[in-house]
């Protein structure tokens, strides 16, 4: 849970979301528990509630009440769960654990896992036409609802493609970044443009929470890339170096590569290892070679780059506690980033 003693409504928000989200799925057909149980357990992945925390912060910051809001926090939150079930699918990250638990295709089956899912993928559209709303602003919040979950998917595909080429490929780290703004950033702006249409938020207004969205989205999914490398699982409650298992381009692993003589053998341990899990010895020495190469400060700094990109969209929103806290929550997760590396 993000939590800073200088902004308590982040932890009324998230325990708001939980307890609407908590047994969100109730059925008395038994025939069909299994799969309300990993909808439930998709439904609580997220930690920090990040995508619901910024539809709140979206109708505060423009000065509206944030609580008007529920309906667009809790669709984010179910879309954002539906993609997490399909990204562990074993078509993508087989991902095994998740939030330090075991994710639905382990516990409850790949099948059940997918067609849960199938389920959530669903659920906006009944939320979405149970709002008794104008209809320009339905309107309006469901094409941006269309764009920003299709749009995730065309970021998975996107990324999807990357990983096919052959191992070792050098990538043009713009069409990374291309892929992690379409995969991140799309359900993040979203969710913050929502959230201020619901609060009455001028067409300028959204326009620049949509701005801090896209940089900021940009910037933490690529701290996503050294994460998965660099810090260990126990931290992140997921599993660690699935980039280099599944060959997905990761900036701080593509970088390497561009910088390292062609036949070092470095080079050679880095393309030999993609495809599979290294052991706890070569991740150590990839953990050394990231470093030396300069990989992992390159990243760092292009993520600094789009903090302060995020950061500068929201100097003429109004002044008020969820600017405040728009304004540090890059530095935030940042900060939480490097303190991570050197546990």
């Amino acid at each position: 849970m993000l939590i800073t003693k200088d902004f308590p409504f982040v932890e009324d928000c998230h325990n708001r979301i939980n307890d609407l989200l908590s047994n969100y799925y109730t059925d008395n057909q038994k025939d069909f528990s299994a799969l309300l149980e990993p909808l439930n357990r998709a439904l609580f992945y997220s930690r920090r509630r990040l995508r619901s925390l910024l539809v709140y912060c979206g109708a505060g910051v423009v000065g509206g009440i944030p609580e008007n809001a529920d309906w667009i926090a809790v669709l984010y939150e179910i879309i954002t769960a539906s993609y997490v079930l399909i990204d562990d699918s074993i078509i993508f990250d087989s991902g095994k654990e998740r939030a330090n638990l075991p994710t639905p295709r382990i516990e409850y089956g790949e099948i059940p896992a997918i067609l849960s899912a199938c389920i959530l993928q669903l659920e906006p559209l009944f939320l979405l036409t149970k709002q008794q709303i104008e209809y320009s602003e339905l309107n309006k919040l469901s094409k941006i609802f269309y764009e920003s979950a299709s749009n995730t998917v065309k970021g998975s595909y996107a990324e999807h493609k990357l990983s096919s080429l052959p191992k070792g490929t050098l990538i043009d780290e713009h069409k990374i970044i291309e892929a992690s703004s379409l995969l991140t950033s799309s359900l993040l702006i979203g969710a913050i443009t929502s959230g201020g249409i619901i609060g009455g938020g001028t067409n300028h207004q959204i326009d620049e929470l949509s701005n801090f969205a896209a940089n900021f989205g940009i910037a933490y999914q690529l701290s996503d890339h050294i994460v998965d490398l660099m810090v260990n699982n126990e931290q992140t409650g997921k599993d660690n170096f699935s980039d280099i298992k599944n060959n997905q381009i990761n900036l701080v692993v593509n970088y390497s590569l561009q910088i390292l003589p062609f036949d070092s053998s470095a080079r050679k341990e880095i393309i030999n290892i993609l495809g599979s899990h290294p052991s706890l010895d070569m991740q150590l020495k990839l953990k050394e070679i990231f470093q030396e190469t300069g990989a992992i400060q390159h990243c760092l700094d292009i993520i600094s780059q789009y903090n302060a990109l995020a950061t500068s969209s929201l100097q003429q929103l109004p002044d008020n506690k969820y600017r405040d806290f728009l304004m540090k929550l890059p530095d935030i997760y940042f900060e939480q980033l490097i303190s991570n590396m050197k546990e």
